[in-house]
């Protein structure tokens, strides 16, 4: 089979959710299939990362749009993005029209490597690919869903910082609504990252026949994340996410407001390590007092992950599966999540995962965790058998060619 894969992110280095999701696709796809790579860039240099990618594709085409949008923590959306979207036969989201350079590169990619499957991933990628859904003859068409986007944004109501703030974001999830369900019917199937995120969608868009709806989960190569990576600091809590993802910002604005102050005065031994990103981040607001550390991009997160006594996760908004909670978990470090942040993934509250969504049950059992090398230790063992029965990326290659191999046969 010829399969087109389309990316928002470059896919290698695998530093980060989406890419390892990418990443992983391609690589399992190419067990079974040829594969072409269509990928947005942002930066010239990624073109250096072509070789590491390479060896699963027959080509790579990596593009940079000559239009930039503005990164999401700004929270700026041009009223067309607000609006026209409830009206526009063809409505347009993330910011604005699609760079037309891409859209004419992705068109000369479908002619000249003639797919018999389009992968698209992430519904941000439909926006190029628009004008183009109804008519590419007898491709078929899926649609990897990373999260149910809509649900994001009806999220994003109920965080707003002000009343204004809060009537845009109501207004820009309702059109944003209307867009994602005509988006999905445009694709002979649709996969979700969980059973939540799938009623979520059919919920949405009540018209798309249920088994046009596929779960493919998102894991981790579990092999990759064994060995020896040293011993665990006691009173070392990390939470490995980019703060310019929203949803990070979010939930280390919430920890740090409310739930770290009350584990420092119980345990003023305790530190806590942010990983990734902070370029264009608003840090002023966050309390980065006492015993916080920025760590900045880490090329291998995994050893800083592994040396940790407990991984937090305490996201508040978002959607899909939290890679970061499978990637602790894998490496043998426990962790505590909200209910948001472990949604989507199958696990056992108190068996793999500690979970609590009031910041003083929270803190309770970040502390619990941190007195009880018993507890830990369970955790650990628990949570690395979880990932390896049901997040390891071979089993999923597997349903990822089963699905592939279907949908072609259609």
């Amino acid at each position: 089979m010829r399969l087109l894969v389309v990316c928002p992110f470059f896919p290698y280095p695998p530093d980060n959710g989406s890419r390892i999701l990418q990443f992983n696709l391609i690589k399992q796809a190419a067990r079974r299939h040829q594969v072409w790579l269509f990928s947005l860039i942002q930066s010239e240099s990624e073109r250096n990362n072509v070789a590491g990618i390479a060896p699963y594709c027959e080509d790579v085409l990596a593009v940079r749009p000559d239009r930039q949008v503005p990164g999401k923590l700004d929270g700026r959306r041009r009223g067309w993005d607000v609006f026209g979207g409830m009206v526009h036969k063809h409505p347009r989201h993330f910011y604005g029209a699609p760079s037309s350079n891409v859209v004419q590169e992705l068109a000369w990619a479908l002619s000249e490597w003639r797919p018999d499957v389009l992968l698209v991933s992430t519904l941000f990628m439909t926006n190029y690919l628009w004008q183009s859904l109804d008519d590419l003859g007898g491709v078929k068409k899926i649609l990897i869903e990373q999260n149910v986007e809509t649900s994001i944004q009806r999220q994003q109501v109920g965080v707003a910082s002000s009343f204004s703030v809060q009537v845009r974001a109501w207004l820009y999830w309702l059109s944003f609504a209307r867009f994602e369900t005509l988006a999905c019917e445009k694709f002979d199937l649709v996969t979700t990252p969980s059973a939540q995120d799938r009623q979520m969608l059919l919920d949405l868009a009540p018209d798309l026949d249920q088994t046009r709806v596929a779960v493919l989960p998102n894991g981790v190569e579990v092999a990759s994340y064994s060995g020896d990576w040293g011993e665990p600091e006691p009173g070392a809590l990390i939470f490995p996410g980019a703060l310019t993802y929203h949803a990070n910002y979010d939930a280390m604005r919430f920890f740090l407001d409310e739930v770290f102050p009350l584990v420092r005065r119980v345990n003023p031994e305790a530190v806590l390590r942010i990983t990734g990103k902070t370029e264009g981040v608003d840090l002023g607001s966050l309390k980065l007092g006492a015993g916080i550390t920025l760590t900045g991009y880490l090329d291998d997160v995994r050893p800083a992950v592994a040396r940790s006594w407990a991984c937090v996760a305490p996201l508040r908004v978002g959607g899909g599966t939290r890679l970061k909670i499978l990637e602790a978990m894998a490496l043998g470090t426990p962790v505590v999540a909200t209910s948001k942040g472990a949604e989507g993934l199958d696990v056992t509250p108190g068996h793999d995962i500690l979970i609590a969504d009031d910041p003083g049950q929270f803190a309770d059992a970040v502390l619990g965790l941190l007195d009880d090398p018993m507890l830990r230790q369970k955790l650990a063992l628990s949570g690395r058998r979880l990932v390896e029965s049901l997040y390891d990326w071979q089993s999923i290659g597997d349903r990822l060619n089963e699905i592939l191999e279907s949908v072609a046969g259609m």
